[in-house]
């Protein structure tokens, strides 16, 4: 009896592990198709984007303690326009 439970065992995990090489292969090669298909950044193509981070306000907490309220976003620029501010890009 217990012989035949092992052998039963043996083949299950004999068909698990040929169904995961199987599964393992399909995944490889839609892995690999996809890869193929994807878009690449050219080498030679260059930006930059800066992350800004400013305090846009003072509050206070339980305990009257002040607790600083950011924001910030997205620039493509490093340099102030010809008011003197920073231009962020629109967020989601």
């Amino acid at each position: 009896m217990q012989e035949r439970e092992a052998q039963k065992r043996a083949l299950c995990r004999a068909q698990a592990v040929q169904e995961h090489r199987s599964w393992s292969e399909q995944l490889d090669a839609l892995k690999h198709e996809a890869l193929q298909q994807l878009w690449r950044w050219p080498e030679e193509l260059r930006i930059s984007l800066y992350h800004v981070s400013y305090c846009a306000g003072i509050g206070r907490g339980e305990d009257d303690e002040p607790i600083l309220e950011r924001a910030g976003g997205w620039t493509g620029t490093d340099q102030l326009d010809e008011h003197g501010y920073l231009r962020l890009e629109q967020g989601d």
